[in-house]
């Protein structure tokens, strides 16, 4: 395949501990991809960062159930940044992250090892 269509298709990356989004927007200047690697700013154990993922707009909710965490990136001036760590309001063995999804402002959580295993879903409203 020529480079030229490479970029045509996908020109921008974004590398979570492993885990490979490809958004479609435009290369750098020189028309290379630009690649990103987002990683909490907490030096915690990141075995199962990235186990989740969602997207809406310049927010991007990266699910941590190892951690029993929730990590909220946005994007600025075309730049990510670490917005906020969302821990679990149950217990650290829950498994909050293991799945995510955004709407807007609005953040869903699945934690299947809530409730002594039945399971909980969490909402939380992100300030702007």
């Amino acid at each position: 395949m020529r480079r030229s269509s490479v970029h045509s298709i996908v020109s921008r990356f974004v590398l979570l501990s492993g885990l490979l989004l490809g958004s479609l927007l435009h290369g750098n200047a020189h028309g290379d991809p630009e690649i990103t690697v987002l990683q909490p700013r907490e030096a915690l154990n990141q075995i199962g960062f990235a186990e989740s993922v969602a997207t809406s707009g310049d927010t991007l909710v990266v699910g941590a159930p190892a951690q029993s965490a929730v990590f909220v990136f946005g994007r600025l001036n075309g730049r990510w940044f670490q917005r906020q760590r969302i821990a679990s309001p149950a217990s650290a063995l829950d498994r909050f992250g293991t799945s995510v999804d955004i709407d807007g402002t609005r953040i869903l959580v699945g934690a299947p090892g809530a409730s002594n295993g039945d399971g909980a879903a969490y909402v939380f409203d992100l300030d702007r």
